[in-house]
């Protein structure tokens, strides 16, 4: 990525680029609306659009699911039209109780191996730790 001379046009990508909306948890940023002067700014957007998340669900009997995906909102979603885990299917509605953020497919995937390891005590535990999400109710169900 480089510093757009002001008095060149910019290519019809870079225009697509910088009008363009991110969603992330009920919060919405406009790339044109973020200062994006030097090459960390560039970078800090494009870990936005190419994250990928682990991440833990509370499903409706009190079990949980642990898996990884690139675009968290849009798999919590599959998982509640039942388009998700043929685990998930069956226990709608699930609810996000914890997750993790990775800037490779790789690493998210490691960290799903790594959660999968762990008893339900010390995922709850570490549900718990992380606070973000405790209007889920975890403290009345676990």
């Amino acid at each position: 990525i480089r510093a757009m001379p002001e008095n060149e046009k910019p290519p019809a990508v870079w225009v697509d680029i910088y009008s363009m909306s991110i969603n992330t948890f009920s919060r919405q940023y406009y790339i044109s609306d973020l200062e994006l002067s030097n090459e960390s700014e560039w970078n800090k957007i494009i870990m936005v659009l190419f994250m990928n998340y682990t991440y833990i669900l509370k499903c409706s009997d009190g079990s949980l699911y642990t898996g990884w995906t690139n675009d968290l909102e849009k798999r919590i979603r599959a998982h509640n039209e039942g388009k998700g885990a043929k685990y998930t299917k069956s226990r709608r509605p699930v609810s996000l109780a914890y997750h993790e953020t990775f800037q490779t497919k790789e690493e998210a995937m490691r960290r799903e191996w790594e959660i999968k390891q762990m008893t339900r005590q010390q995922k709850l535990d570490m549900i718990r730790a992380d606070g973000e999400h405790s209007a889920c109710g975890w403290d009345s169900v676990c």
